[in-house]
């Protein structure tokens, strides 16, 4: 039988079921539980806290298999209880008590080694498991509806610039979990950081088209304008994922000029698919629909201060102009609503036109080994499908002229989408659906 209980019905099963971590094998190391393993690494280096992972493990343990959910508990534990946010908490949680541990002295290190790792293997198997239990609960990458589309393409033959931040160690990795993808060694502007930001993005365009080609250009603040520069002139680069923000100017409100002009010309040769933002907001500063519903105010965060940059994009007569720039806009994981951190268009026409709306609050990344959420992800769900439709579009008709078959694959995403009842203000375009867009591509070419 299926269970039908409401989320808080289930999150307290153990009550009556008794079950425990279930997903744990049943010969325990001395009883000891994920939560126990939590509470004693905390002892072992001295801090307090973590309530907040402390109580996913403990609604974690209270858990039955994923075959005894009903389908809307199943759903609230991915949008009401954010599991797929459990993991990379407890990963966070571990990476603190790592660094802690490490500069401990030696004497200390060797006094406590053998607790700490039997904790932490602990809490290794437990992120393993809710990581499964999660997958076989998420809702994936059904929303776009590009089942039969990835099925006939590979996006062999493409090649895509992601301008991002980048872990070298990753890229490594991921050169083998993709092995008929070429991943290139990055192109460095500037004095970069290493994160692994990047590394999600490429995982979710390959995840679509795993025979691509990635280029990955990283790149501080100030060279991102020489990066820009330097795509103008790769006539080979067929698509750009920038899921970063625009380059500012020193007044923060106007894009640098250097910047600009590079981009004014990439988007009218290649197709750049650029995340929208995590502001909450519209370009008018209007809380989205999720936020007012929850009496919430705009997110606060560093990835802010994109609106004002790219409004000045699309500034007087630009606004009207065709060119081959998409955005990026994340939805909740089920795709009937915003997510809550969303940017949405709001009144801006030129915004609206170019934006496709797509789940991406909550997607699988093989290189963090976690769920990960933000607009962010949305843009390389955008890249990915392209590079898909531009191989089936050179494969229909090998003769077009390049920019003949960059327009259509662009026109085939925007005009193939739904809005499936909600309003331009929020979703634009509404979601791409991948399949109608290849069988409607000859259409656009």
């Amino acid at each position: 039988m299926t269970v039908k209980f409401g989320l808080e019905r289930v999150l307290a099963l153990s009550i009556f079921l008794n079950m425990g971590f279930w997903s744990r094998p049943a010969a325990a190391r001395d009883g000891l539980t994920p939560v126990a393993a939590l509470a004693d690494l905390g002892a072992i280096i001295g801090i307090t806290g973590e309530e907040t992972v402390n109580e996913n493990l403990a609604q974690w343990a209270t858990l039955p298999p994923v075959e005894q959910l009903d389908a809307s508990v199943a759903r609230a534990l991915i949008e009401q209880s954010e599991m797929p946010k459990w993991s990379s908490r407890l990963a966070e949680f571990q990476g603190l008590v790592t660094l802690i541990f490490e500069d401990f002295p030696a004497t200390e290190q060797a006094r406590l080694g053998d607790r700490y790792r039997l904790d932490m293997q602990m809490l290794d198997e437990a992120r393993a498991a809710i990581n499964a239990y999660v997958k076989r609960l998420h809702p994936g990458l059904k929303y776009i509806a590009a089942e039969k589309l990835r099925e006939k393409f590979r996006g062999r033959g493409v090649r895509i610039a992601v301008i991002d931040l980048f872990d070298a160690d990753l890229l490594e990795k991921q050169r083998q979990e993709y092995p008929l993808a070429r991943i290139h060694a990055p192109l460095s502007f500037g004095r970069p950081v290493d994160l692994s930001h990047g590394n999600t993005v490429i995982d979710l365009i390959l995840t679509l088209a795993p025979e691509a080609e990635i280029v990955p250009l990283t790149t501080d603040a100030a060279a991102y304008p020489q990066a820009m520069s330097y795509l103008e002139g790769r006539s080979d680069i067929d698509l750009i994922n920038m899921s970063r923000a625009f380059a500012p100017a020193a007044d923060q409100k106007h894009l640098d000029p250097l910047f600009a002009q590079s981009l004014r010309a990439l988007i009218q040769t290649k197709i750049v698919c650029k995340s929208l933002g995590n502001t909450g907001t519209d370009f008018g500063g209007h809380l989205n629909s999720q936020r007012l519903e929850k009496g919430l105010g705009p997110v606060a965060n560093l990835f802010a201060y994109d609106l004002d940059l790219i409004q000045n994009l699309y500034a007087g007569d630009e606004a009207n102009r065709d060119d081959l720039l998409i955005f990026g806009l994340n939805l909740a994981p089920f795709a009937d609503a915003v997510a809550l951190t969303a940017t949405v268009p709001g009144e801006a026409m030129a915004i609206q036109s170019r934006t496709l709306s797509v789940p991406a609050d909550g997607v699988w990344s093989f290189s963090t080994d976690s769920f990960e959420a933000g607009s962010s992800f949305a843009a390389p769900q955008l890249t990915g499908m392209a590079a898909l439709l531009l191989e089936a579009s050179r494969l229909q008709r090998p003769d077009a002229q390049q920019a003949s078959h960059f327009k259509a694959v662009r026109d085939a995403l925007i005009f193939t989408a739904d809005r499936q009842g909600h309003a331009a203000t929020e979703f634009g375009r509404g979601l791409p659906a991948g399949d109608r867009a290849l069988k409607q591509l000859d259409q656009f070419l």
